[in-house]
């Protein structure tokens, strides 16, 4: 189920409670500038405008699906680190 803010990719769902980190953008070949601290439903968002203008275009649809994968690499790998910080608060 999507909360308001999220959004949906496939059976993806793209968090508005993590923010990116420019590391884990820049390793996983998206914007580090443009969407650093930004949520990743937020990116989505922007990133899904620029190819929902061309529904039909195959190559802006291969693009939009590489930039998604990549997305939900990086909200992945974001929700680790944030779970081993938590996990190191808590032991101390």
């Amino acid at each position: 189920m999507v909360e308001e803010g999220e959004t949906k990719w496939n059976d993806y769902i793209f968090s508005k409670r993590i923010y990116a980190t420019g590391g884990t953008l820049k390793v996983n070949h998206l914007d580090d500038k443009k969407y650093e601290g930004k949520s990743y439903a937020e990116i989505s968002q922007d990133l899904f405008k620029e190819y929902k203008e061309r529904p039909n275009d195959h190559i802006a649809r291969i693009t939009w699906e590489r930039a998604a994968q990549n997305m939900q690499n990086a909200q992945e790998a974001d929700k680790l680190k944030i779970k081993r910080q938590q996990a190191e608060s808590v032991l101390g």
